[in-house]
């Protein structure tokens, strides 16, 4: 009886080191498989496919940095301008990074939904971090909007902005830019493998 128990227990103890070893096994095979996917996934070709951003994003970016440059170089506090305009402009911008957005992120969760499990993982990470870029853009918009705002309330009452309120705003918008730049660096490491895809 002793030897029967003795050799149940050495069976099961066999087993059960069978099935550790095969979920080790598992375990390590399904890493390896993502490891795979991860440098195989392709994320610049993965947006290219799957969405228009690189086109709205190119437009986008010119009336972005032509209200930028025409903040930036403000010179004296009574410089007139028609800044009704450059608000107005400013305004279009913070609804185009909106629209934009929206419609990357809808036209990546239908992509994604496309592709296998292994590709899945890889592509919401790729998905994030170009969300959190779009992400500091708007905060950057959003700043130059509200400075053309205060400029064009400036000209109806030349005393409701001064200077002074004009440069703190002006740092304020020099850190977020700050910031979405860093986070412009991320994207071109992710697209292109390096911080900048010029050099």
């Amino acid at each position: 009886m002793s030897i029967m128990c003795d050799r149940l227990e050495c069976s099961s103890s066999r087993r059960h080191a069978a099935i550790v070893a095969l979920a080790l096994l598992c375990y390590v095979v399904n890493a390896h498989c993502a490891m795979a996917a991860e440098r195989n996934f392709d994320a610049l070709s993965f947006f290219e496919w799957n969405t228009t951003f690189f086109q709205e994003f190119s437009s986008f970016r010119k009336q972005w940095f032509s209200v930028e440059d025409r903040i930036s170089s403000i010179k004296g506090e009574y410089e007139p301008f028609d800044w009704k305009a450059v608000r107005n402009s400013a305004k279009d911008v913070v609804a185009r990074h909106e629209h934009l957005m929206v419609k990357f992120a809808r036209d990546c969760r239908a992509a994604k939904a496309k592709l296998s499990p292994a590709e899945s993982g890889p592509a919401e990470r790729a998905i994030q971090l170009m969300l959190e870029y779009l992400d500091s853009v708007g905060l950057v918009v959003l700043k130059l909007y509200e400075i053309t705002e205060k400029l064009h309330g400036k000209t109806l009452d030349p005393y409701s902005y001064t200077m002074e309120n004009y440069n703190a705003d002006f740092r304020e918008f020099k850190d977020l830019n700050a910031r979405f730049e860093s986070k412009g660096k991320d994207v071109n490491l992710l697209l292109y493998g390096k911080a900048s895809p010029g050099k």
